[in-house]
């Protein structure tokens, strides 16, 4: 477990809050679901809110009959937390880990804060082929949001898998889809296309814009999220539409279905 790492930064930063809306209309469910609720604490910290009060809370859709989809997002949920390591077997176990070393590192007098954490995931989209999750992480410490991260989850249900985008998008998409998302993201910025991307404004290797993976597949475009301190300090999202980019899409895939 990272903790010093994660305290010492997330104290450090003070990160803001981000700027994610609701932009996607959710049709009616196909499959069924039930929201599970899961809170871990070291310390009680509905009574009182002191420098003892550790805890995490968890909310997630378990879907019935999806194992895969179902795994899939506790993955993702164990991943928020431990920073990559996904070793421990169960949501429930990795997180009073965490807490109980987050304890032990906030005996540092420096670091004597009350801290909560809550970990909530949205259904964005439900239609019969694609399902769409937000992954939403809320931490807290003295009062003061210290962080917001979020993350998606495009799951197709036929092929009972995640979708990346080799999977949307034919083969050697990725130079003319990074030149479009950054002409977007320099006209968002108001800058030119030779204006350079200094640091520490953008907080780009080398200088150098380039696509994540972390995106959102909706019925006009592909949205890609930048959590803060990614590409700069606040969140950022692109948005391109299918009709800009029409000529990478593969045929018979879940867009399919949106492309006019």
């Amino acid at each position: 477990m990272k903790i010093k790492y994660l305290l010492v930064v997330f104290i450090a930063l003070g990160i803001s809050s981000c700027r994610w809306g609701g932009f996607q209309k959710q049709l009616k469910d196909t499959i069924s679901y039930n929201y599970k609720t899961l809170k871990e604490f070291v310390t009680n910290c509905d009574s009182k809110l002191d420098s003892n009060c550790v805890a995490e809370t968890f909310s997630y859709p378990i879907f019935k009959d999806q194992k895969m989809l179902n795994y899939s997002i506790i993955r993702k949920l164990t991943f928020l937390i431990t920073f990559g390591d996904t070793s421990d077997s169960t949501l429930k176990k990795t997180t009073k880990i965490f807490l109980i070393d987050f304890k032990d590192f906030k005996q540092n007098p420096k670091y004597s804060v009350y801290y909560r954490s809550n970990i909530y995931t949205k259904i964005l989209r439900q239609d019969s082929s694609l399902i769409t999750l937000q992954i939403i992480c809320k931490s807290h410490a003295n009062g003061e949001q210290i962080a917001n991260y979020n993350n998606f989850i495009n799951w197709n249900t036929k092929a009972d898998k995640s979708i990346v985008l080799n999977d949307i998008l034919i083969n050697g998409y990725q130079e003319k889809l990074r030149q479009l998302a950054e002409k977007i993201f320099r006209k968002e910025e108001k800058l030119g296309d030779t204006v350079m991307l200094p640091f520490p404004k953008y907080m780009l290797k080398g200088g150098h814009f380039s696509l994540n993976d972390n995106f959102s597949i909706t019925p006009k475009g592909i949205r890609f999220f930048y959590n803060e301190y990614e590409i700069k300090q606040s969140s950022t999202d692109i948005f391109i539409p299918y009709k800009q980019i029409k000529s990478l899409l593969r045929r018979n895939t879940v867009v399919t279905q949106y492309i006019k």
